[in-house]
């Protein structure tokens, strides 16, 4: 197989993208996806496959169960995706947790903690 372009691997990224939110969201019931967020697709450079990041507001266990569930059913996700597109190469997808929204929650609460600039502190540059 050969490699796609940047540019053709970036719209087959969007469209997968679109296109799986929207499958996940209208046609899957599965109450372990509820509260899901897709944070981003990633097409190999041959676009035989495609990693999609999953989080969900909870965190931990609950998006490892949304991620579960979601592989469970990424079968009927890949059949409808492929009905849905004009793909001629239609990616196998993986589901996987992606914890950067709980990665930035958390170095916001730490920068929150960091106390406020006073003009009783002495800069470096002073010293």
């Amino acid at each position: 197989m050969g490699r796609a372009s940047q540019k053709r691997q970036a719209r087959i990224e969007s469209l997968v993208l679109r296109t799986i939110s929207e499958i996940i969201t209208t046609e899957l019931s599965d109450p372990r996806i509820e509260g899901h967020s897709i944070i981003g697709v990633k097409v190999s450079p041959d676009l035989v496959y495609a990693e999609v990041g999953i989080s969900t507001l909870e965190g931990g266990e609950r998006t490892k169960q949304c991620v579960e569930a979601l592989n469970k059913a990424s079968g009927l996700i890949w059949n409808r995706l492929r009905e849905e597109t004009d793909l001629r190469i239609v990616p196998r997808l993986q589901f996987v947790a992606d914890h950067g929204l709980q990665y930035a929650a958390e170095v916001e609460k730490l920068l929150n903690e960091i106390p406020e600039y006073r003009e009783d502190y002495t800069s470096l540059e002073e010293e």
